[in-house]
């Protein structure tokens, strides 16, 4: 999967996948930052590229969670544990199509639209303002009354094609903090890659 950031094509310069923080085109109350591609070619600005664990910097307490991301080569088969201080974790499997498992084509609860990508033969961009290719939000309910550690990430997914594999991405999480009573504290929880921010409604 090769996504580009905006500013890279000079002729559409407002296309590709931007920095900071970003609203979500289909929950309003979800915001998610993405971090910067960096200065050199091929820099990765994903959180986790084909599974693995986000480590929460700051243990709280949230009432929902968003994965923002997306996969390439066909529709992934995500298990998504949380992991909290005590207690059970909380597994979400058969997550659905309109998701975070769906291709970056023609999904929906899509996030943002980066409408343009880079083809990895010819290097040039391609689908340029054709509402693809797209990073799409799933929304968990976690347990409020625990503290939050961890979020891991599994593709289960055995391709059709072993020399295509599926390319899962999580390029954010959301995370809709539990306020102390009588307050509201909205959250930013760096985590290297990945940037926690939510607000309530």
């Amino acid at each position: 999967m090769v996504w580009y950031g905006v500013g890279l094509n000079t002729s559409y310069p407002t296309t590709g996948l931007p920095t900071g923080l970003i609203q979500s085109a289909t929950s309003s109350d979800v915001y998610f930052q993405l971090q910067s591609f960096g200065s050199a070619a091929g820099t990765n600005n994903n959180a986790v590229y084909g599974g693995g664990t986000l480590t929460l910097v700051t243990v709280a307490a949230y009432d929902h969670i968003a994965l923002i991301g997306a996969t390439g080569q066909g529709t992934a088969n995500l298990t998504i544990t949380f992991n909290y201080t005590t207690g059970d974790p909380d597994v979400y499997s058969s997550l659905g199509t309109d998701s975070i498992n769906h291709d970056w084509f023609g999904g929906g609860s899509i996030a943002y639209t980066a409408n343009g990508r880079i083809s990895t033969v010819s290097g040039d961009f391609e689908y340029v303002n054709s509402g693809n290719p797209r990073l799409y939000e799933t929304i968990f309910d976690v347990d409020e009354t625990r503290l939050l550690q961890s979020i891991v990430i599994v593709d289960n997914a055995v391709p059709s094609d072993p020399d295509v594999p599926q390319h899962n991405i999580i390029m954010a999480v959301s995370g809709d903090t539990v306020p102390e009573p009588a307050t509201l504290v909205l959250l930013v929880a760096g985590m290297g890659a990945v940037f926690a921010v939510r607000r309530r409604k």
